[in-house]
């Protein structure tokens, strides 16, 4: 009898072991198959009722989640903060950046990012040598460890962030430009860099700008699209450069822009996507040239919506039945003169209402946040490396690729982000 009281209490006491154990286990499973997840767990952001964002670099991505918190994962691009925490290490799980809940935009280059509040200011963060975040400051020594005030005032609403370049979209339709600007990124006449913000033209109608390493786009209220920078890639080398918004066409119904290898992409409100550019031909089949500066349309679509691509060779697009399609011309990356081939869009498994999306320039590397707070990625496991025998040195680490999408952790949401 005795022994079998003990049996009893041990069993007991194992079994509640294992309960406490499985339920600290449970929330670190990457695909959520445990069931299902409340908002702001270990599986889910929180959720509130603002337009989310996904910025991502060449070795993170930055969300600015529907309740106003901004988080990161991966890896400090260059060794330049730009992830925004305390902790420099790479970071394969989601890291919340401060605890305000007023980000209402957010934009990221690989090396620095800057995010508007819901009171008008404007904050950056990062990479700073060129003056990119505004804040008045220039140089290796100005970089950036956590958000700081970047340009004044309160008036500021949409941003965008180019290699060293940045912009921002005032309330009052006006856009303003500073950082690098070898290209004529900045649009204010010249291949002068600013350390201050400059305003571009006179126009008030501006009402949301794209920006890539020395080229950058801006939407009007009136449907029409504009281009600055160079199209070659080539800076100051290029014989033409356009150092001030230059329209793209006669067409009023544009409604969104990503970048392609030196080309730009966008889509019509027809649901239809065109591309220009030095390898607009990548995508349209026109011959490839230093400069195809009129759009050409891409493919027999037209029921897209969305795009987002990093200025490389992968690319996201949504349709207005909320699918998610990848494209990837990487194959061009090596040829001098690539034959042209019809682009293949493959949809991307997530089976779930997509509120944003995102993609890095590296191994087809993409990420999604769905209506109810999940972050699926898929290609490099950001942050995360592997060292493989043979290399030039037995420690060079090469990245972690996984071909299905997965569910990204984060930290708990009641434990305070440290500065």
């Amino acid at each position: 009898m005795a022994w079998g009281k003990i049996t009893e209490r041990a069993l007991a006491f194992l079994t509640a072991m294992l309960l406490i154990c499985a339920a600290a286990i449970a929330p670190l499973e990457l695909f959520g198959e445990s069931g299902p997840a409340a908002p702001g767990s270990r599986l889910r952001l929180p959720i509130g009722t603002n337009t989310p964002v996904i910025a991502m670099g060449r070795v993170h991505g930055i969300i600015l989640a529907s309740d106003g918190s901004l988080w990161s994962w991966g890896e400090n691009g260059n060794g330049f903060p730009v992830l925004g925490l305390r902790n420099a290490r790479p970071q394969t799980s989601l890291h919340r950046i401060g605890d305000e809940n007023d980000w209402i935009d957010v934009a990221s280059s690989d090396s620095h990012a800057l995010a508007v509040k819901s009171d008008g200011t404007l904050w950056g963060w990062g990479a700073n040598f060129r003056g990119q975040i505004g804040d008045g400051a220039i140089g290796a020594k100005a970089t950036r460890r956590f958000p700081v005030p970047g340009p004044q005032g309160n008036n500021w609403k949409r941003v965008a962030a180019g290699a060293t370049h940045s912009l921002a979209v005032q309330r009052n339709g006006t856009l303003w430009a500073w950082g690098s600007n070898r290209g004529g990124e900045l649009g204010i006449g010249t291949t002068s860099n600013s350390v201050e913000e400059v305003q571009v033209g006179s126009s008030t109608n501006w009402v949301k700008v794209w920006a890539e390493a020395i080229q950058t786009v801006g939407l009007q209220s009136d449907g029409s699209l504009w281009f600055w920078g160079s199209l070659t890639g080539e800076g100051t080398r290029d014989p033409n450069l356009f150092l001030v918004p230059t329209r793209v066409s006669p067409d009023t119904n544009w409604v969104d822009v990503c970048f392609g290898y030196f080309s730009i992409l966008a889509i019509k409100a027809d649901g239809t996507l065109w591309a220009w550019g030095r390898n607009a031909g990548i995508y349209t089949g026109a011959p490839i040239q230093l400069i195809n500066p009129a759009p050409v349309r891409v493919g027999k679509e037209s029921d897209w919506k969305n795009c987002a691509s990093s200025g490389y060779f992968y690319h996201l697009l949504t349709k207005r039945d909320g699918s998610l399609w990848a494209f990837d011309v990487s194959d061009y990356r090596f040829a001098e003169k690539p034959p042209y081939k019809p682009i293949e869009f493959k949809r991307v498994p997530i089976q779930k209402d997509i509120a944003a999306f995102g993609t890095t320039s590296r191994h087809g590397t993409g990420a999604a946040l769905t209506r109810d707070g999940e972050v699926w990625t898929w290609g490099q496991v950001l942050g995360e490396y592997k060292s493989v025998p043979g290399n030039k040195k037995d420690t060079e680490p090469e990245p972690v690729l996984r071909d299905t999408p997965w569910v990204l952790p984060n930290i708990d949401p009641s434990v305070p982000t440290l500065r």
